[in-house]
């Protein structure tokens, strides 16, 4: 289930993993925001293709072992599963499923469920990213919300990667705000982020 809501509402959404959608209690009072565009999986497969879009083919991140496909996301019984498997393609030796939005969005407030993968090695990851690039002048930034490891990790991740700079070893990399969350276990638990994230609002 996704939601975007809005008092304004430019990053795409950017799904991987696998994802589930179970009604849960909401605390946002919606009579204050505006609903602009929702997705709850409840058509058939093919019609996955009307709102996202899959990167179909191999990853150039070295930290990623996948490559990824639009075979791996599958729509089913209203749930939205991106699947992880062991075969060689593109290059690599595992294939998983990642959908993005083709809709940009502004600012809001993004409402997403879904559910870890059971295995380690694993990235469940929900995040926002300029796919269509930046103008001249503006940062691509990157805001993970949550970038999840099973059984219990959660990270949180401000990329900029238009400042990059060099290491003294020569690698070039870029500025990054991460907050590491391990979880207790418990289904009640939950993780409240007191620090806010500041952007700039751009016409």
């Amino acid at each position: 289930m996704f939601k975007v809501f809005s008092k304004c509402t430019l990053a795409t959404i950017v799904v991987t993993s696998f994802f589930a959608g179970a009604d849960q209690p909401r605390e946002l009072d919606s009579s204050t925001w505006q609903l602009q565009w929702n997705d709850e999986f409840n058509y058939a497969n093919a019609e996955l293709d009307k709102n996202w879009v899959s990167q179909n083919g191999p990853t150039e991140n070295p930290w990623v072992l996948s490559s990824r496909w639009r075979d791996n996301a599958q729509v089913k019984d209203g749930i939205l599963h991106l699947l992880a498997k062991k075969e060689p393609r593109g290059g690599q030796d595992w294939t998983t499923g990642n959908i993005w939005s083709k809709r940009s969005f502004h600012y809001g407030y993004f409402e997403a469920r879904f559910k870890y993968a059971g295995a380690y090695g694993t990235n469940n990851s929900f995040w926002f990213w300029p796919k269509q690039g930046v103008k001249d002048g503006l940062k691509a930034c990157e805001i993970d919300i949550n970038e999840g490891h099973f059984p219990n990790i959660i990270n949180t991740n401000v990329h900029n990667w238009t400042d990059t700079y060099t290491l003294p070893n020569g690698r070039v990399t870029h500025r990054d705000n991460q907050l590491h969350h391990t979880l207790i276990g418990k289904p009640d638990h939950t993780v409240e982020f007191n620090k806010p994230v500041k952007t700039k609002k751009y016409d």
